[in-house]
């Protein structure tokens, strides 16, 4: 308890991290990024990325290059994650609500990341349930690309 990123990340907001040497700010944010990386290889099973990525907002850090590190991602776990987010996140977005970040909310609904998700559903050596969950996400982001407005 208090020890997620989302949580520390609040906690250095609260420290004026952003005043702090910027060898300082420069090795927070290689440490989320890094971290972010790292739990993208795993299962979500065995670990949770979204914490990394909630506090990579929270503290005001870039999410660009996060978002790039999961596009770019050569596992399949990665999307496992993304899925994750869209899927306990379809109340908001079907509302038109921000997820984590406009910037976030805006790559989550977008058509390349939903074909991509479908691709990697077939493509990808992944259990049954898996390929259920990848599919799923891609369909949320199909039926939120047809609302008006989209």
């Amino acid at each position: 308890m208090g020890f997620d990123a989302n949580v520390i990340a609040a906690k250095l907001e609260r420290t004026a991290w952003r005043d702090w040497p910027s060898e300082e700010q420069q090795a927070l944010e290689a440490l989320f990024q890094a971290a972010w990386r790292k739990t993208l290889t795993k299962h979500p099973d065995k670990g949770n990325a979204v914490p990394w990525l909630e506090g990579m907002v929270v503290a005001g850090m870039d999410v660009a290059t996060a978002l790039a590190a999961w596009r770019e991602s050569p596992y399949p776990e990665a999307m496992l994650h993304c899925a994750d987010l869209i899927t306990g996140n379809i109340k908001k977005l079907d509302k038109g609500r921000v997820v984590v970040s406009e910037q976030v909310t805006a790559w989550l609904l977008s058509e390349s990341l939903a074909r991509h998700l479908f691709t990697v559903a077939v493509e990808a050596p992944l259990r049954p349930d898996d390929r259920e969950r990848l599919a799923w996400a891609s369909e949320i982001i199909e039926n939120n690309l047809k609302l008006p407005g989209n």
